[in-house]
């Protein structure tokens, strides 16, 4: 079984829904621009897409779930053994998916980190939520991505 499917089988909620596979799919196509952007070497994009389809994987519903971060990073790290990440990497994907609906912006995050903060909420426009700038890594990188996506971010 592959780490989609794994996390698809204990996913609660709609497949194709506001937080499910398209969504994680755009926060990947973000992450790539983004860290593209902050000059990401392979191990560091490899963190992005993990940190797409795990940092809402175990919401359990669509609305306010403030621990789901946490939880998703639970599950990332209970499949550890097959993601094939070495100790940086498995770091900062669980700091990722751990903060990513509490953090503003922090200077002090390794550009990974603030790679999946931003690439996610880059995606926040299709829940009608507009980019606050306090809570943007990199304002050059969101802009790159909405001139490369068409999307309106700020």
């Amino acid at each position: 079984m592959t780490i989609l499917q794994q996390i698809k089988s204990q996913y609660r909620l709609d497949w194709d829904g506001t937080h499910g596979v398209r969504h994680w799919a755009r926060v990947r196509r973000n992450g790539r621009i983004i860290g593209e952007y902050w000059g990401l070497c392979p191990k560091g994009i490899r963190v992005v897409d993990l940190f797409a389809i795990f940092h809402d994987a175990c919401r359990e519903n669509e609305y306010t779930d403030p621990d789901h971060g946490p939880r998703g990073a639970a599950l990332a790290h209970s499949m550890r053994d097959q993601l094939d990440l070495d100790a940086w990497q498995l770091k900062n994907l669980l700091l990722a998916c751990e903060i990513h609906t509490s953090c503003m912006r922090d200077p002090s995050l390794p550009p990974v980190v603030k790679t999946c903060l931003d690439a996610d909420r880059c995606d926040l426009g299709r829940v009608g939520i507009r980019l606050h700038l306090d809570y943007i890594h990199n304002l050059k990188a969101i802009k790159m991505v909405q001139t490369l996506t068409g999307q309106r971010l700020v």
